[in-house]
């Protein structure tokens, strides 16, 4: 079943859909099928049979900025999840610097001010479980695709609004519906063949993002020497075909990582600032790639140009690696 391709924003804040219950909740209970079966088979299934991951063309930018967005946890409360998508899609005017000063968010073509001090980001990124509890199709279009059409209705008044790459990496949630919602939530748009080969439109499409996707991981090349890697480590493991994707980058950088380098992974390797278990999967996959561990205990043999962000769901930190 579709969802309504124009649905309507809640009227009141009470309309708006409140977050998910947990604790034995009827919305828990119904999807205990799947989250039992996802725990039990989950590694017996080949869900990456359909991925074939390919390098996103580089991002560029003519200014000695470059801005992108990232959101994690997100389809749970129908309102913070507007209103988080409301910002992904707009550009930020500050009057002054100043605490206090006027702020005014909007499309950069409707704000009167002609400088914008927080551009809308250049693509968005998703960080791991899209929908709870199960990032399921329904769930999606209810709790992500839902909010995210209202934000860019209201903000586009009609006009459209500039389309900028979406990706996504998965977290446990997602698993539990064995990707197909995130499927559905963020592969690559067919919208070029409608009319072709009469494909309808995607469902879950939001006007200002373009789906770019063949896999759940992803490799980017940013500005200023920066790539940007998505992995998608479910139980902190990598398939066999993602290690061979990320070899492969490796190759194209010259033989190793890049020096400059943003990691987004749902699972984090450090808790409350400490190391994970050296023996964790998690631990073991960053070392496979060639990856240090964030917060390594001894940076000192490190080149001074080297530098790396990782960025997790669990709010795991960011640390610039350099002596």
């Amino acid at each position: 079943m579709t969802p309504d391709p124009v649905p309507r924003k809640p009227t009141n804040r009470l309309a708006f859909r409140g977050p998910v219950s947990w604790l034995l909740s009827r919305q828990l209970l119904a999807g205990l099928k799947q989250i039992i079966l996802a725990g039990t088979y989950g590694e017996q299934l080949d869900h990456k049979d359909w991925m074939r991951a390919e390098v996103h063309r580089p991002f560029e930018t003519s200014t000695d900025e470059f801005w992108f967005d990232y959101i994690a946890d997100s389809g749970d409360a129908q309102l913070p999840t507007y209103n988080v998508a409301y910002l992904t899609m707009s550009d930020l005017r500050a009057a002054d610097s100043v605490a206090g000063a006027e702020v005014t968010f909007g499309l950069a073509s409707n704000l009167s001010a002609p400088e914008i001090n927080l551009p809308r980001g250049q693509f968005l990124v998703v960080g791991g479980d899209t929908a709870y509890h199960i990032a399921d199709y329904q769930t999606l279009a209810e709790r992500f695709w839902k909010p995210f059409r209202w934000a860019c209705t209201e903000l586009s008044k009609g006009a459209p609004v500039p389309r900028r790459p979406l990706f996504g990496v998965p977290g446990n949630h997602d698993y539990y519906d064995a990707l197909h919602g995130f499927n559905r939530q963020f592969r690559r748009s067919l919208d070029k063949h409608v009319g072709t080969f009469d494909v309808p439109p995607p469902p879950l499409d939001i006007p200002a993002f373009e789906r770019t996707q063949e896999a759940s991981y992803f490799a980017v090349p940013l500005p200023f020497g920066w790539w940007f890697w998505g992995l998608d480590t479910q139980e902190g493991r990598l398939d066999v075909r993602q290690r061979y994707f990320f070899a492969q980058v490796s190759e194209r950088c010259g033989g190793a990582p890049p020096d400059r380098l943003i990691v987004a992974t749902p699972e984090p390797a450090t808790v409350c600032g400490r190391l994970a278990d050296p023996k964790s999967a998690i631990v073991k996959t960053f070392k496979d790639l060639g990856l240090e561990i964030p917060f390594m205990s001894d940076a000192s043999s490190l080149p001074p140009s080297k530098v790396r962000r990782t960025l997790t769901q669990s709010l795991g930190p960011m640390r610039r690696w350099a002596p």
